[in-house]
């Protein structure tokens, strides 16, 4: 909705300093969590507001109200908070600053959820999946949008993980464990999106076009896929 998407570009504006980044939303996973998923497109833009809100009653209620619209973000809110609290610890500051620790423990904890995610919702009955692209397309896919998680911790300008790449790998990273959980993740890799962006802004300017031409080498590719059906 065009609500969502208002959210989401003021985010990565707000984060970024520049309305540039918000190409970022020329890709399919993008603009289908936007046109076709109401519900967590609404609920991606709620959140991400409450990202930027310095206010802590504010950044839960919104969290809350995400949470509302779209049960992914029971998840996703409870890893933004986690993120919150590590935060005020002298360990925490430490695991940040070095990225590669910090892409293992957010890898294992995504490997966690996953498999705790796919036995709930095999508890329950919830059988769905994705019904367009196959198995080996759907590896493929997050394969391609994990390589972004290598080439940030390769060129950050700063070398410590921000909240931004914490979230896009925890995102990315269960999008792929759940191909092997037989569960539907993929609506994960559209909302990291936004993080994406920012992610963009972080990486040292002298590899920075790099990256941004890795991210529009992928939405070509993905779009020729996704026109394809």
């Amino acid at each position: 909705s065009a609500a969502a998407v208002f959210m989401m570009s003021w985010y990565v504006i707000r984060r970024t300093g520049s309305v540039y980044y918000t190409l970022f939303f020329i890709n399919p996973a993008f603009i289908n969590l936007a046109i076709e998923q109401i519900r967590s497109g609404l609920a991606s833009g709620f959140f991400f507001i409450a990202v930027l809100t310095e206010n802590i009653v504010i950044k839960i209620a919104l969290v809350a109200l995400a949470a509302s619209f779209h049960t992914a973000f029971f998840l996703l809110g409870g890893f933004y908070l986690g993120f919150l609290l590590l935060k005020k610890f002298a360990v925490g500051e430490k695991i940040l600053s070095k990225p590669e620790v910090t892409f293992a423990i957010v890898a294992v904890l995504a490997l966690i959820v996953t498999l705790f995610r796919g036995a709930a919702l095999q508890y329950i009955g919830d059988e769905r999946g994705d019904l367009v692209i196959t198995f080996t397309d759907r590896i493929s896919l997050s394969l391609a949008f994990a390589s972004f998680i290598l080439t940030y911790i390769l060129f950050l300008e700063v070398r410590r993980f921000t909240f931004e790449g914490a979230f896009y790998t925890f995102s990315v990273m269960t999008a792929l464990f759940s191909v092997f959980a037989a569960v539907y993740g993929v609506r994960f890799i559209g909302i990291a999106i936004p993080a994406l962006a920012v992610m963009a802004s972080e990486i040292s300017p002298r590899y920075r076009t790099f990256f941004i031409l890795q991210y529009a080498a992928l939405s070509a590719l993905y779009f020729w896929y996704w026109l394809q059906y």
